[in-house]
């Protein structure tokens, strides 16, 4: 499915519980009443952005790799697909992917904001990854200790712009919640380390912003210092 796809079945997901008040209120009614009111904002410019990102190349998705000269490897969706095909691979046109959960095992765990983190597990401790870095400090790390036997983030990866809708409104339908609803004292802007906007040299970050009642795509510099909590949610490719 296009990134576009998904974006419009976000959209009339926030406008369909929207007006029935479920888990979405309380909200002006003139917003759902307005058919100008647009329940999602997406980073875009003359230059690119995210409307048809993934078919034209704008938006590329990390392979995982990072190599000693500090340059990431990325490839366009289309591409990852037709290499599938050409390899006979059963998955092709899936992402099926492990999430850790939220409290009693519903919804998707938040991002901890620098110095709220847990650490989970017995077998294996895992330290939840804070925010307070840069999306370029996230990724090197990311990359680097996923790679790792001996670490306990060994095989996680970067979200796509894919993952995190799907996520959103899964965590919405098991809790009724907002995922990275980042204006209330506990929530963050997720970072998405899985794909990179290949002409400006930054990474994707979606969130809930509950000042303007949409769920957000922007824009990350690689090395932008954030003036608002922004961190990494891992994933597990299955």
């Amino acid at each position: 499915m296009s990134l576009d796809a998904l974006i419009d079945k976000l959209r009339h997901y926030i406008k369909k519980h929207h007006k029935f008040g479920v888990g979405l209120s309380p909200i002006s009614t003139y917003l759902w009443d307005d058919e100008r009111w647009d329940p999602f904002w997406g980073w875009n410019t003359k230059k690119g952005g995210y409307a048809g990102a993934d078919v034209n190349g704008n938006l590329s998705y990390n392979l995982n790799t990072f190599n000693a000269s500090d340059t990431w490897f990325w490839a366009r969706k289309t591409q990852i697909l037709a290499d599938k095909v050409r390899d006979e691979n059963p998955t092709t046109g899936w992402h099926v992917v492990l999430l850790q959960s939220g409290e009693n095992g519903k919804g998707i765990r938040g991002i901890s904001r620098n110095g709220d983190g847990k650490t989970e597990g017995i077998k294996i401790p895992r330290p939840d990854v804070e925010a307070g870095k840069t999306a370029h400090e996230y990724a090197k790390e990311q990359v680097k200790l996923s790679s790792d036997v001996h670490s306990p983030y060994y095989s996680e990866s970067g979200m796509l712009p894919e993952d995190w809708i799907v996520a959103f409104m899964t965590h919405h339908e098991e809790t009724g919640g907002l995922m990275d609803n980042f204006r209330n004292s506990t929530d963050s802007i997720a970072i998405l380390t899985g794909a990179s906007y290949s002409f400006s040299g930054g990474m994707p970050g979606m969130y809930w912003d509950s000042n303007d009642w949409r769920a957000n795509l922007s824009l990350f510099g690689f090395d932008d210092e954030q003036g608002v909590p922004c961190g990494i949610r891992s994933v597990v490719t299955v």
